[in-house]
């Protein structure tokens, strides 16, 4: 059958003698690696790939009043006829992957939840450990040490800078390493702590975790109250309330810190969290909107944090002990 032909059978209700009909859309950025990948010059992908039409557009949206809510040198954030509120990038098509590298597998077995919530706003997450259960060691000194290391937090930004920046890996230029987020929970939070010093981390997020108060710990990782002076970027803390076993670690920690911009709020669940909750809960909707706040520069996520009356302080379910300041 011809595209034609075969298009006009499905319109009509009916089904085609040899395939269903094909169609697709692409970035420029896709064509032009197309060609770089062997698409001769001057073939319509159309034709290459034997699909049967180009393009077919019926406005099925609900023609809402359609606004620019901001715009920069770089993107554009508006109000779509479908209510959608979306950011569109003047200089490329689709978005860049924010980097988050993460150290909370420990929390609970149901941390994919969590992790994939974020990683659906627009998020490259990079989580430490082991897909499933850790490696018996036979080694009696790994027996001190932790499951993971903060260096492992270092190898990820590498990693994701090198795959970002070679033109035949999958993800050349899918990654805005300039926006990088770590985040920890427990003994994975000091290691977030620890790692903050690096100049390539734009904001910390700690979960349920502070610098011990008293040196022991659970924790293997060598990390003290002098090293917060280190931090060069915004940090939050949340955690799970007075029954949390961290929480005045982290209370003590936002006293200390008086250098850059810090939040601290609480909800009554313990030292867990909200990891286990569908699409993990709070701490998972927290996440992401500071994220939106911090790497994606939303304005409208930052009144969740910002100042006496924030989003947050307005949540009778929640306790700010300390606001972001404007």
């Amino acid at each position: 059958m011809t595209p034609r032909e075969r298009i006009g059978r499905i319109l009509s209700l009916g089904v085609p003698d040899d395939r269903i009909g094909i169609t697709d859309s692409y970035w420029p950025e896709t064509l032009e690696r197309w060609h770089q990948e062997g698409l001769p010059d001057g073939v319509s992908p159309l034709d290459y790939f034997d699909t049967d039409f180009d393009y077919m557009y019926l406005d099925v949206s609900l023609r809402m009043e359609e606004a620019v809510l901001e715009e920069t040198d770089e993107y554009t954030i508006r109000k779509d006829k479908h209510g959608f509120t979306a950011k569109v990038w003047k200089h490329q098509s689709g978005a860049l992957g924010y980097l988050v590298v993460n150290n909370v597998k420990s929390a609970t077995d149901n941390i994919d939840k969590f992790l994939r919530d974020i990683a659906s706003h627009g998020y490259i997450v990079i989580s430490l450990g082991y897909a499933w259960r850790r490696p018996m060691s036979k080694n009696p000194a790994d027996r001190d040490k932790d499951p993971t290391d903060f260096s492992q937090m270092s190898q990820a930004m590498t990693w994701a800078a090198e795959r970002t920046s070679d033109p035949v890996d999958e993800l050349y230029e899918h990654i805005d390493i300039s926006r990088i987020a770590v985040a920890g929970h427990s003994c994975g939070g000091l290691q977030a702590i620890k790692i903050s010093a690096d100049p390539r981390v734009l904001t910390s997020m700690i979960f349920d975790s502070g610098v011990y108060n008293q040196p022991g710990g659970r924790s293997k990782i060598k990390v003290t109250k002098e090293e917060l002076a280190n931090l060069h970027g915004p940090i939050v803390y949340f955690t799970g309330g007075p029954s949390d076993i961290a929480h005045p670690n982290a209370s003590d920690d936002v006293e200390r810190i008086k250098h850059v911009p810090v939040f601290f709020g609480w909800l009554p669940v313990g030292h867990g969290g909200t990891f286990s909750a569908p699409d993990g809960g709070d701490w998972a909707e927290v996440a992401v909107k500071w994220l939106d706040w911090q790497l994606k520069k939303y304005s409208t996520a930052g009144k969740w944090f910002l100042g006496r009356d924030c989003g947050l302080c307005r949540d009778e379910r929640w306790t700010v002990e300390q606001f972001a300041k404007p």
